[in-house]
């Protein structure tokens, strides 16, 4: 891996918590309303306003350590991965062929996303505690030692951890596709 390389993956990391920064609390709307009863909905609006009401604007960033902390590490390893991956599998392919080159940067992104949302994942767990959690949130430390549990069980901070990878490698994949322009009615 070249010094560029190296520079992109911090960089990647460092724009994406920027756009967290700024996501965030639309997230945390989200998050309330999806963990709303069926019928009990709230317009996004009017939660917004709710979270203002009850925990000041300090509650539409609850879990933004946590978010931080996973866009600095998902978003810098999926995207500064992705060259490094993409160059090895380019050059096992024939470059004649397109189809190779295509399937080999799709097999790269995917490469790069699933090792990204599996070293990751802890901290997407957290954040999502933490957004959903009923009352105020407890501080990350002990978000990590709720979850953990006492004994630790090193498992716990892997819980959903299957769909997560799957979701980042297809996202990846798709993505690929979509910036390629690759027509569907090659396959």
């Amino acid at each position: 891996m070249n010094q560029e390389q190296v520079l992109n993956i911090g960089l990647a990391g460092v724009s994406c918590a920027t756009a967290g920064l700024c996501v965030h609390p639309f997230e945390t709307a989200m998050v309330f309303q999806q963990l709303s009863k069926t019928g009990e909905v709230r317009a996004f609006p009017v939660v917004m306003k709710n979270i203002v009401l009850t925990e000041g604007f300090t509650g539409w960033y609850r879990g933004i350590t946590a978010s931080l902390a996973r866009e600095l590490i998902y978003s810098s390893l999926r995207l500064g991965l992705y060259e490094p991956f993409r160059e090895q599998f380019e050059s096992r392919v024939n470059k004649e062929s397109d189809i190779q080159r295509i399937a080999s940067r799709m097999a790269a992104g995917a490469t790069a996303a699933g090792l990204a949302a599996t070293i990751a994942h802890p901290t997407d767990l957290f954040k999502v505690r933490a957004q959903g959690y009923q009352g105020k949130p407890p501080p990350l430390y002990k978000l990590i030692k709720q979850v953990g549990g006492t004994p630790i069980k090193w498992g716990n901070y892997y819980e959903g951890i299957g769909t997560s990878v799957v979701r980042a490698m297809s996202r990846l994949i798709f993505g690929k596709m979509t910036d390629l322009n690759i027509p569907w009615n090659i396959f």
